[in-house]
């Protein structure tokens, strides 16, 4: 078994697929925090030997770093045992983590990078109404389509556990019930409660530490 260490912020956002994979397959890992926005990671992040990209998440793999949350989501369902079995299956699951990246994207400008209060309150408000409902229906539609109560073949992925990770933190703020806005959608729901009940999964949001996204 290859020794992991992970390092991102005191927070969940982007790290969190990544420890939820991590988690699921059942593997020990070290993990180093910096404080978000703090100095400290200012001052380390230029060392590419170990930041690539200068930007966090990065997964170590016995001393190699990997930089991009969904590479190393990617990379650790193909050594679990949480990938499709295919190339074509894998292009779909790649879809998926993609799509919810988007997403993530939109939610972090929304809530982030918008200042005027005024105008971040029509934002937010036109992205639940407007934007987050279409969303909603492709990803029911996936689900539908591939009949199995996963997003691809017939067992947990990584692109569950992307979609798992997008809305656990971002609309239900870390906790395990069912975020308000998939009402309506009974197979999101019931996928979102399926990987909740995944005995190690479980465990861990029992006992993982509180975060502010």
């Amino acid at each position: 078994m290859p020794e992991y260490k992970l390092t991102y912020f005191n927070i969940r956002a982007r790290g969190e697929p990544v420890r939820t994979m991590l988690k699921l397959a059942g593997v020990d890992y070290e993990e180093k925090l910096f404080a978000f926005g703090s100095d400290q990671w200012k001052m380390e992040k230029s060392d590419n030997t170990k930041y690539p990209f200068n930007q966090l998440p990065v997964l170590e793999v016995d001393g190699t770093p990997i930089s991009q949350s969904m590479a190393i989501m990617r990379y650790l369902g193909k050594e679990h045992g949480y990938a499709p079995s295919c190339n074509l299956e894998q292009a779909q699951a790649d879809a998926i983590v993609d799509q919810c990246q988007d997403l993530i994207d939109q939610f972090i400008w929304l809530y982030f990078t918008e200042q005027d209060p005024e105008r971040k309150e029509k934002q937010r408000k036109n992205w639940f109404e407007n934007k987050l409902p279409p969303a909603m229906k492709n990803f029911e539609a996936i689900l539908k389509r591939n009949g199995t109560g996963y997003f691809v073949g017939d067992k947990i992925t990584y692109a569950d556990i992307g979609f798992f990770s997008l809305f656990n933190v971002y609309l239900a703020r870390g906790k395990p019930t069912v975020p308000n806005e998939f009402a309506g959608y009974p197979l999101i729901s019931a996928l979102y409660e399926r990987i909740t009940k995944e005995p190690r999964i479980a465990a861990y949001l029992k006992t993982r530490p509180d975060a502010f996204i």
